[in-house]
């Protein structure tokens, strides 16, 4: 086996700021009931959103030890 360039890798699969996945920190905003984020323009005309047929189901992800907080997943679903 030849050897592996973890940069590389990280590139190619999007772990890192070089990723060839565009990525973008968005803020959390908090109302009265809820939190909301923002996706940005770009990101929705690229994927071509629809808001009246697309949605997205929302994960909360268990932690793996027992005082980790848990992660939330947003994944995109096409209507």
């Amino acid at each position: 086996m030849g050897d592996f360039d973890i940069e590389e890798i990280k590139t190619a699969v999007g772990y890192d700021e070089n990723s060839d996945s565009p990525s973008e920190e968005v803020k959390i905003i908090k109302d009265e009931k809820q939190y909301r984020i923002r996706i940005p323009k770009k990101f929705a005309d690229i994927a071509e959103l629809n808001p009246e047929k697309d949605t997205f189901r929302v994960v909360l992800e268990k932690p793996e030890g027992k005082d980790s907080k848990p992660d939330i997943q947003i994944f995109l679903v096409r209507g």
